[in-house]
């Protein structure tokens, strides 16, 4: 994992990733390995776009190129759209990562079974009020950005594995010797002088 990346492990089926350097840009070198993952142990790849906040004349064409067929296309502005992709879309990623640009919440479905793919065209066709979570089906993963420009989502149905644990970046973490409610804690504790965090 690379160190720019700061990986917190909520649970079995939840962990996010805040990218200490920049906002988010998944065609990067530094997520490759999620996503190589992520294709190794499933076999379909969706896209699942919801709320469109950017107008831009290049996304007919985005949209088409990353495309292997369009499942769900709600609205004259495409506000809600679910795509199965073309698996090249997930080698680069920079047309993807434009996708996720476009969208104010960007979702991508990764499954092991066609079969599958009916329950998630069902579950985004009743966005934003979806019954249950698409978790809720099994072999599944689900990649996505939310409120946060830096940190990317990850979760899975029960029956699928996590390769990772907790792993905070040294960035991260110098970060939060820096808040001054986490110096208080620290010097409540006794440690009242600086503390050195190792690169390593």
């Amino acid at each position: 994992m690379d160190k720019s990346l700061d990986l917190f492990r909520y649970n079995e089926e939840m962990i996010s990733i805040k990218d200490m350097e920049n906002d988010l840009n998944i065609s990067q070198m530094k997520w490759d390995d999620i996503f190589k993952y992520f294709l190794i142990n499933t076999s379909y790849v969706y896209f699942l776009g919801f709320k469109r906040w950017i107008e831009d004349e290049n996304f007919i064409n985005t949209m088409n190129s990353i495309s292997d067929r369009i499942l769900v296309n709600i609205g004259n502005d495409s506000r809600i759209i679910l795509c199965k992709l073309k698996v090249s879309t997930l080698i680069n990623r920079s047309l993807l990562n434009r996708m996720f640009y476009y969208y104010e919440f960007p979702t991508l479905v990764f499954i092991k079974n066609i079969e599958q793919e009916q329950e998630i065209i069902n579950y985004t066709e009743k966005l934003p009020l979806g019954d249950i979570p698409l978790t809720n089906l099994s072999y599944l993963y689900i990649v996505s950005k939310e409120s946060q420009p830096d940190v990317l989502w990850l979760r899975k149905s029960s029956n699928m594995d996590f390769p990772w644990e907790t792993m905070r970046s040294t960035l991260a973490l110098k970060e939060e010797l820096t808040r001054p409610w986490y110096k208080k804690l620290l010097n409540s504790l006794g440690f009242d002088g600086d503390i050195k965090i190792n690169k390593d």
